[in-house]
C-alpha cells in the first residue's frame, strides 16, 4: 500500500515538474513547487510512510540531481512508530490461518450455507473456485437435513454468502471464525447423552397393588371400567382375560361389550416381571330395565323471523273446557301458543290479531269476532287473514255438514249452536281479503282428543262431504286428519299432535330445500310424516289433509 502511494506521489510530482517550460519568468514559481514537494517526501518519511532509501530516491527524481548534500534525508526526525521497510514475504495472519502471499491466493473461495428452521449455517473454506466451495457447503447441509432431521428430498438449505478472499480479507476472516463456534455449537446440541445405567440396582420383588370394584352393573351392552395400580417402579401394565394393556400413570381404563353378564380376570404387572394376584370383575348387564326416554323439542318461535306488516290479521281460537260436552285436552295451549306463530312466522302485529280462550271463545263472541272485529281490520284484496281453531268439530247426522264446536255448543243442537263452514266461509268471502289460511285442530268423528264421545249413545256417522267440496280458490286449509280419524293429543308436550308439529314446521323444520321458504307442499309434507308416526305410538291412525295449492309459498323467513 505504502509503495502504491509512493509511487501515485512521485508520478504527480514527476509529471508536475515536467510540464515547466524554459521561459526565465517562471523560475522562480519552479523553485517554490518543488520546496513543497521535497518537505512532502521528508514528512511521510518523518510519518513512517516512505524508508529512509525511498526517501533520498524521490527528491533525486524531483531535484533532478544525485548530490548526496540535497537529497539525504539524514536531517529528518523520524517518529517512533516509523516502520522499517524490508522486503520480505507478506505477513501471515495466525488467528484466522489466512494468508495473502500468491501461492495460497487462489485458495481463497469461502461460502455460507444456511438452513432456515434450525438457523444452522454450513461453511466451505480455502477452495480453490465458488463451484466447489458452494457444492461443499450444500453438501454439508444436505448430510445435516438426512442424519439429523430425516428429510430425504425437498432440502431447505440455501446459499447465504459467496467471498472470495482476496477481494474481502476481512469478512472471509469472520467466516473462519464462525465456522469454528458454529461446529462447537452443532457438537453440543446433537451429541446424544448416553442413558445412566447405575451399576448397582436394587431389586424389586413386591408385586403391584390394583385397586378396583368387584362387581359393577351397566344400562347398556357397552361397558368402562376404571381402576388404579400402586407400585414401586414407574411401569405397570394390566393383565384382563389374558391381554395385556399398559397403564397410564397407574390408571387404566378397560372397554368392553356384552350383551349379557360376564366375568373378567384382571391381574397387575410391573416392569420387573412381578405380578399381583387376579381379582375376579363381575359385569351385570341389565338392558331390559332401561328405558330410553325420547327427547321431544320445545315449541320456540324465536327461531324464526319476519318481518311485521299490516296485511297480516289472525283470530286464534282454542277450546279446552266445554260446558256441554268433554274437554279437548290442550286445545287452549295449543291457540295461546299459536298467538306467538302469528307474530313471529307470519308477520302479523299484535293489534291484528284476536285471541280467543274458553269461555271468551263462546257462539256469541266468535260470531262477533267473525263479523265485527274482521269486518273492521281486513281490507279488501289486500289483507292475509289467518285461522287457528282447536277444538271440538262434529259433522251433521246425515253427515253431509260440518261444524266447529264453540265452547257453549251442543253436540245435540249442531245446527243452533255450532259454526257450519259452509257459513263460516260465506262469512269471510264477504270480506274479500286478498287470501284465506286456515289450521283446523280438530275433527269429525265425534271422538274427542282422549277418545271419548261427544255425544252419548250416538252411533257413528259416515261423513259425505269432502275437504275439497265448497273451498274458495283463495283459501288454504290445513286439517288435522281425515274425516274420520280421531285427532290426537300428545301428553308429552301438552299440545295436539297437529298443533305440535304445525308450529314446529313454522320454526323451519319444514323447509326440506333450506331456501328459506316453506310453501304448503313442504309443510304437509313434514307434518303428515311425524303426525302419522306419533299417532301410531298411540295405536292410531292420523293424517293431516290439505285443501289448496301445495306450491303455493306460505312463508319466507330470515
Amino acid at each position: 500500500m505504502n509503495k502504491f502511494l509512493l509511487f501515485l506521489l512521485v508520478f504527480f510530482v514527476f509529471a508536475t515538474s515536467t510540464q515547466v517550460t524554459n521561459a526565465s519568468s517562471n523560475w522562480i514559481t519552479k523553485k517554490s513547487n518543488n520546496e513543497e514537494k521535497i518537505k512532502e517526501i521528508e514528512n511521510m518519511y518523518r510519518d513512517g510512510f516512505l524508508s529512509k532509501n525511498e526517501c533520498v530516491q524521490a527528491k533525486e527524481k524531483i531535484l533532478k540531481t544525485s548530490n548526496f548534500s540535497k537529497t539525504n534525508c539524514d536531517n529528518v526526525q523520524v517518529k517512533k512508530n516509523y516502520i522499517t521497510k524490508k522486503k520480505s514475504k507478506k505477513p501471515k495472519d495466525s488467528s484466522s490461518g489466512i494468508t495473502s502471499n500468491s501461492k495460497d491466493s487462489k485458495y481463497n473461495w469461502y461460502v455460507v450455507v444456511k438452513h432456515p428452521k434450525t438457523d444452522f449455517e454450513f461453511i466451505a473454506t480455502k477452495v480453490s473456485n465458488a463451484k466447489d466451495a458452494r457444492k461443499i457447503a450444500l453438501n454439508k447441509c444436505y448430510t445435516f437435513e438426512k442424519e439429523q432431521l430425516g428429510k430425504l428430498k425437498d432440502t431447505e438449505c440455501y446459499v447465504d454468502l459467496i467471498v472470495d478472499a482476496n477481494l474481502s480479507l476481512q469478512l472471509a476472516k469472520k467466516i473462519l471464525d464462525k465456522q469454528e463456534q458454529q461446529e462447537i455449537s452443532q457438537t453440543k446440541v446433537f451429541v446424544e447423552k448416553e442413558k445412566f445405567v447405575p451399576k448397582n440396582i436394587l431389586d424389586d420383588t413386591e408385586p403391584p397393588i390394583i385397586t378396583v370394584q368387584s362387581e359393577y352393573t351397566f344400562n347398556d351392552s357397552f361397558f368402562k371400567i376404571d381402576g388404579q395400580v400402586s407400585d414401586k417402579s414407574n411401569e405397570t401394565y394390566i393383565d384382563f382375560n389374558g391381554k395385556i394393556m399398559p397403564t397410564e400413570n397407574g390408571k387404566f381404563t378397560i372397554k368392553g361389550f356384552s350383551p349379557v353378564d360376564k366375568e373378567i380376570k384382571i391381574s397387575a404387572i410391573d416392569e420387573w416381571g412381578n405380578k399381583s394376584k387376579s381379582k375376579l370383575i363381575k359385569v351385570y348387564i341389565k338392558l331390559d330395565e332401561t328405558e330410553i326416554a325420547e327427547v321431544i323439542e320445545p315449541l320456540n318461535p324465536t327461531n324464526i323471523k319476519i318481518r311485521p306488516t299490516n296485511n297480516k290479521v289472525a283470530l286464534i281460537i282454542g277450546v279446552e273446557e266445554y260446558s256441554e260436552t268433554s274437554k279437548a285436552s290442550y286445545a287452549n295451549l295449543d291457540a295461546k301458543y299459536f298467538y306467538d306463530y302469528a307474530i313471529k312466522a307470519f308477520g302479523a302485529k299484535k293489534q291484528n290479531i284476536k285471541l280467543l280462550i274458553n269461555e271468551e271463545a263462546n257462539r256469541v263472541s266468535t260470531i262477533k269476532a267473525l263479523k265485527k272485529w274482521l269486518k273492521s281490520k281486513v281490507r279488501f284484496n289486500q289483507t292475509d287473514l289467518i285461522i287457528f281453531f282447536a277444538g271440538h268439530g262434529m259433522a251433521s247426522s246425515d253427515g253431509k255438514e260440518l261444524y266447529l264446536l264453540p265452547q257453549d255448543g251442543d253436540p245435540d243442537l249442531l245446527a243452533d249452536t255450532a259454526l257450519s263452514r259452509t257459513s263460516l266461509f260465506e262469512t269471510i268471502i264477504d270480506l274479500k281479503p286478498k287470501s284465506v289460511t286456515m289450521f283446523l285442530d280438530t275433527c269429525y268423528s265425534g271422538m274427542s282428543r282422549d277418545e271419548e264421545m261427544l255425544l252419548a249413545k250416538a252411533r257413528p256417522i259416515r261423513v259425505i262431504v269432502e275437504d275439497e267440496d265448497g273451498v274458495p280458490d283463495n283459501f288454504t286449509i290445513f286439517s288435522a286428519s281425515q274425516m274420520m280419524q280421531i285427532s290426537s293429543g300428545f301428553k308429552d308436550v301438552e299440545h295436539g299432535i297437529f298443533s305440535y308439529y304445525l308450529m314446529k314446521g313454522l320454526e323451519g323444520k319444514a323447509d326440506t330445500n333450506k331456501d328459506k321458504k316453506i310453501t304448503n307442499g313442504e309443510l304437509l309434507a313434514y307434518m303428515d310424516q311425524n303426525v302419522s308416526q306419533k299417532a301410531s305410538e298411540y295405536g292410531r291412525q292420523q293424517n293431516p289433509s290439505l285443501s289448496g295449492n301445495p306450491d303455493k309459498v306460505l312463508i319466507s323467513y330470515r
